[in-house]
């Protein structure tokens, strides 16, 4: 396997893991600001290639605290190096949970 092909199945496989204490990022309250820990990234998410690249480099991966922004549009996901947009239409399939500011 090539370094990146590891990478990508080692975030892949963390990726997938079910907690049962998380929540759809989706359901948080519109145009708020909440702070939590990313969950998992559902196979929906995992199989856009660009955002999953554009999720890993920002450091957007589970278990790393992020600001969770839901709105009309899109899920923002704000790490400490940058923040990427989701569409709407996959922001169910984030998981978040330890969520502030609910």
């Amino acid at each position: 396997l090539t370094e990146q092909a590891a990478d990508d199945a080692d975030f892949a496989q963390t990726a997938v893991a079910e907690d049962p204490n998380s929540v759809r990022a989706a359901d948080l309250a519109t145009g708020e600001e909440h702070e939590a820990v990313v969950a998992s990234f559902n196979e929906i998410v995992q199989v856009e290639g660009s955002l999953m690249k554009r999720l890993r480099e920002a450091g957007i991966l589970p278990g790393v605290t992020v600001t969770v922004i839901p709105t009309e549009d899109h899920l923002i996901l704000r790490g400490e190096s940058a923040e990427v947009a989701i569409p709407s239409e996959l922001a169910h399939a984030v998981r978040v949970r330890n969520v502030s500011g609910a």
